[in-house]
């Protein structure tokens, strides 16, 4: 028992020295939480990448925030996803995993961007440049949030 525990404690440490992504994997989404974070069978919170939706927390939620969480919800909840984390950016300042869902080989942080009920967020990772375009396609096309909220995404 101690062998396998040094053994993974090894392949931990020559995953994250190799510049592997630090986690990978499939897991159910039990919770979805707003439009950017959801909560995975194993407990862990995660963060998707990339991406910024509007805030659900605190006493009046911003514009565009209940429709990006049920959108995301429709997608991924009670569904296996695929993590895709990275080593720049395996939790964020929260300790929330931060990754990129993948469902059906379907980017949900792309399509939520497609969507416009999500902002394109650079992070450690560099988004993906599908993940501008999409963000531009969608503000172009007044989509989602685009359209109804005055101030989403300012300065984009």
């Amino acid at each position: 028992m101690l062998l396998n525990r040094h053994a993974a404690l090894v392949a931990i440490w020559l995953c994250a020295a190799c510049g592997t992504p630090c986690a990978q994997g499939r897991a159910r989404v039990v919770a979805v939480l707003d439009g950017d974070t959801v909560v995975i069978d194993d407990e862990r919170t995660i963060r998707l990448a990339s991406i910024d939706a509007p805030e659900l927390h605190g006493d009046i939620p911003e514009c565009g925030a209940r429709e990006a969480r049920d959108a995301l919800a429709a997608r991924v909840l009670g569904r296996i996803v695929r993590l895709r984390t990275s080593k720049q950016t395996c939790t964020d300042h929260y300790g929330r995993t931060v990754a990129r869902l993948m469902v059906d080989g379907e980017d949900i942080g792309q399509t939520l961007l497609s969507e416009g009920l999500a902002c394109a967020w650079p992070d450690l990772d560099q988004a993906p440049s599908n993940y501008a375009q999409a963000a531009r396609l969608a503000r172009d096309r007044s989509r989602g949030n685009w359209h109804t909220c005055a101030a989403f995404c300012s300065g984009q």
